[in-house]
């Protein structure tokens, strides 16, 4: 499958959108760019937006499920430029604000019931994705294997 088709500026600002609407006090612009990776990848998707997968953060994460993460820098790199774009295009369509290096909601994104299941399925995992952000960003980069 053509992976830049199936994986479009759309899905991105569906994912961090509705990640930031979990966030009470925004996301740090260094850690928009990790939303994407992880929920491009299928089996990680579908485990996060389980109604019974209630994940306490990403150290838990990493130790019961690893091979989430053996291919994250390819998936990274791959949905980088993506990322920023979806989070500008959030920002000047309303939803998002840049505030002091961090991302905030401005209102919610609408529209994600009639975006597929796929979205659906994004906005079932994002209060999960959000366990995930609460991590500081060094650990999340360094335990990725992120190199800057």
């Amino acid at each position: 499958m053509n992976q830049d088709r199936f994986n479009n500026i759309g899905l991105v600002s569906v994912a961090i959108s509705e990640t930031l609407f979990h966030a009470a006090s925004g996301i740090q612009v260094l850690k928009v760019p990790l939303i994407f990776p992880t929920m491009m990848h299928r089996q990680t998707l579908n485990y996060l937006s389980r109604s019974n997968t209630n994940i306490s953060g990403f150290t838990s994460l990493l130790i019961e499920h690893p091979e989430f993460f053996t291919n994250f820098w390819r998936r990274y790199e791959t949905s980088f430029a993506d990322s920023f774009n979806a989070m500008l295009l959030l920002c000047e369509i309303g939803v998002g604000q840049l505030e002091n290096h961090t991302l905030h909601l401005k209102r919610p994104l609408d529209g994600i019931d009639l975006m597929g299941s796929r979205a659906k399925k994004i906005s079932k995992a994002a209060a999960n994705m959000d366990r995930i952000l609460k991590s500081s960003a060094e650990e999340l980069y360094l335990n990725l294997r992120i190199k800057l």
